[in-house]
């Protein structure tokens, strides 16, 4: 069985990529779907943490909220993403700007 350590490892380098992804990423939907990829990093980690404590219960209440949590706010930034191009025509948040009045 693989141990906690190398599920901290495995989380770090994936969140680690996770934010130098977004901090290049040209693309709103691409920034959605790697924010979630982090999330999925995070409840893996405490399902793991849950099991080495022996509170399978108590981790799996946790993970079932973050998910759902979770699901609710990607739905939330998918739509602001579809707002977004309905207003400006374009994903890439370098051209989304101020439209003056």
């Amino acid at each position: 069985m693989i141990g906690l350590v190398t599920y901290h490892i495995f989380a770090i380098i994936i969140l680690g990529l996770g934010i130098y992804n977004i901090m290049l990423s040209k693309n709103i939907v691409k920034g959605i779907l790697i924010i979630e990829m982090m999330v999925a990093t995070a409840n893996l980690i405490l399902f793991r943490i849950s099991l080495e404590k022996g509170d399978d219960g108590l981790g799996r209440a946790v993970i079932i909220t973050s998910i759902v949590i979770g699901a609710g706010l990607s739905a939330f930034m998918l739509s602001m993403a579809v707002k977004v191009y309905r207003e400006f025509g374009t994903l890439n948040p370098e051209e989304v700007t101020r439209q003056e009045e």
